[in-house]
């Protein structure tokens, strides 16, 4: 048994769908239809539909990341644990609960940490589901070559021209902020603090 289950398990609470039961069996309901009678315009409209929840769902994902880390950081203060690497642990556990490899998943903390201490606009708009998953690790990699202030000046511009990540694929996304991020990374502070993230993990 994982450790995810094990948790969710000895809290004997109810999965978190099982509270929305009857909204998930009406939207069910309501695909089953449209995948057996619907028009080419309803395929589509439930199609975008159903990627904007997917990608807001992930947004709360990450946001349950981020809080999953701090509360292992804590645990490790009150022990006095790990005190080289006091996220140890929370990749794997993220790992588990997601059923994925734990592969990568220290990167994906650090972004994480990025959207919800940094770039609070960023982050409004994966929360309406404006950006898919992929999408939004492109744009987060790259920030983490620069400090906080630069992080959050990006944040504004992003803020000011919404749109401007329209169109774009993953890929002309992360070479666009990588672009910004090039005006900065000969900044011996950013230098720095890329230092610290990677000793940090």
């Amino acid at each position: 048994m994982s450790e995810a289950m094990a948790q969710r398990q000895g809290q004997d609470e109810p999965a978190l769908h099982e509270d929305f039961e009857v909204q998930m069996k009406q939207l069910q309901n309501k695909l089953a239809w449209i995948e057996e009678h619907g028009s080419k315009a309803d395929c589509v409209q439930a199609i975008e539909g159903l990627e904007g929840l997917v990608s807001s769902f992930r947004y709360h994902q990450a946001g349950l990341a981020h809080q999953l880390e701090k509360q292992v950081v804590r645990e490790h203060e009150d022990r006095g644990t790990s005190i080289d690497d006091q996220t140890r642990g929370a990749a794997s556990t993220f790992a588990l609960a997601r059923k994925q490899s734990p592969q990568g998943v220290r990167n994906f903390l650090v972004n994480c940490r990025i959207l919800f201490e940094d770039t609070p606009n960023f982050a409004a708009a994966c929360s309406r589901g404006e950006f898919t998953e992929a999408q939004a690790q492109a744009i987060l990699t790259p920030l983490q070559d620069v400090r906080a202030v630069r992080r959050v000046e990006f944040d504004e511009i992003y803020a000011s021209t919404p749109d401007m990540f329209d169109s774009m694929v993953p890929k002309q996304i992360k070479e666009t902020v990588q672009q910004f991020v090039l005006g900065y990374t000969s900044d011996p502070e950013s230098k720095k603090q890329k230092s610290s993230e990677e000793n940090r993990h």
